[in-house]
């Protein structure tokens, strides 16, 4: 084959053409493209979601701010690159979105992503007064922000049903461990006395406050003499023989 007075072996012209359809696709690969603004904020909630820890019993929820649609997004040759700053995970976490090439950052824009981590709680239906005893038309559960939780709580209903308040609850207040007694001073209990094989069930008179796996003391009403046990529901104690 001639080309301009050179004369070319055909294995030549094989390889010019395999050369130069590899520089075709590799132009079509660095094909600039441009990233909307859903594109934007799906790779920031995707980042931060692959790096918060959270219990199995919680529930994440990961949102972006609101961004400005009048945002105009530059065209990018790669792959968009996230970024945490920090590497840290908060409640408002900025994600940094940039478009780069070897060596060089073309562009960068920065993400507020908010984080919220959510348990499911016991809380009081209605207005519940101190010494009133629950049941379970008092309670419901609903999914609080963890940022709004101070102390032990109760994750089901069942759990708070015959307990007494210690302190007035308002509607839709959270209701807490340190709330409620199992076993409240002055209290009639069953008193369970228990050995690998025997029991013995009796009547007294709790003299302190108590929850489940508390230690107490209650009076015996047959002997009256005071002991100590450990409450293990609304109303039982038990001690060991």
């Amino acid at each position: 084959m001639k080309l301009n007075g050179f004369i070319l072996s055909s294995a030549l012209v094989r390889t010019l053409v395999w050369s130069f359809s590899l520089l075709c696709s590799g132009h079509l690969a660095a094909k600039a493209y441009s990233p909307d603004l859903n594109t934007i904020s799906k790779l920031a909630i995707d980042t931060v979601k692959a790096q918060v820890k959270a219990p199995s019993n919680a529930t994440v929820n990961v949102n972006t701010q609101v961004l400005d649609n009048r945002f105009m997004i530059p065209k990018c040759n790669s792959p968009l690159k996230a970024e945490i700053s920090n590497n840290r995970i908060k409640a408002l976490t900025t994600v940094k979105i940039s478009c780069t090439k070897p060596n060089q950052t073309l562009w960068q824009s920065f993400v507020s992503v908010k984080v919220n981590i959510l348990y499911q709680v016991a809380v009081a239906n209605r207005i519940l007064s101190t010494g009133q005893i629950i049941t379970k038309d008092d309670v419901v559960l609903q999914l609080m922000d963890e940022r709004r939780l101070r102390g032990a709580m109760f994750n089901q209903r069942e759990a708070l049903i015959g307990t007494r308040l210690k302190r007035r609850v308002g509607k839709g207040n959270v209701i807490y461990q340190q709330n409620v007694c199992y076993v409240c001073k002055g209290d009639t209990v069953s008193i369970f006395a228990k050995s690998d094989h025997l029991q013995i069930k009796t009547i007294g008179v709790a003299l302190q406050n108590g929850n489940p796996n508390d230690k107490i003391r209650v009076r015996n009403r047959k002997s009256n003499k005071i002991i100590d046990v450990k409450v293990v529901r609304v109303g039982e104690v038990e001690v060991k023989m």
